[in-house]
């Protein structure tokens, strides 16, 4: 079996608000993506961020893995916070905003988007399997 791995980051401003990017598809979620060969897990989310926001981002913790079985695939997440850069939109970010946890729970229509934001904010080192 081969697995996919991605890298993604809970990012706040000094607000204490939460960074979520509308994906065309998914639509509200935590920037994150596809890591890329001999790409270290955390690099690949400061990267992802850049991409998909424009924002430059200081990771300062680990904050868990959710393991999707049916697609094989490993989230990692991160947790960090704004250092510089100007917000950007493009083909995978349709809209950039920041929202307060409550308020970003209520606009990301995934479940598992939700359970994972939840877990991030609330559990350190989670590890879950979503099917």
């Amino acid at each position: 079996m081969i697995f996919t791995l991605t890298s993604a980051a809970l990012i706040y401003n000094d607000d204490g608000h939460i960074l979520l990017k509308k994906d065309p598809n998914r639509g509200w979620e935590l920037p994150g993506g596809h890591i890329n060969e001999n790409e270290s897990l955390k690099k690949a989310a400061i990267r992802e961020v850049k991409e998909e926001t424009g924002f430059d981002v200081n990771i300062h913790s680990f904050s868990g893995i959710s393991f999707e079985q049916s697609k094989a695939v490993f989230n990692y997440f991160w947790t960090g916070k704004i250092i510089g850069g100007k917000p950007i939109l493009n083909s995978e970010s349709l809209e950039i905003s920041f929202f307060s946890y409550q308020q970003a729970l209520s606009i990301m229509t995934s479940t598992d988007f939700k359970y994972e934001l939840i877990l991030c904010v609330k559990v350190p080192e989670f590890f879950i399997t979503l099917n």
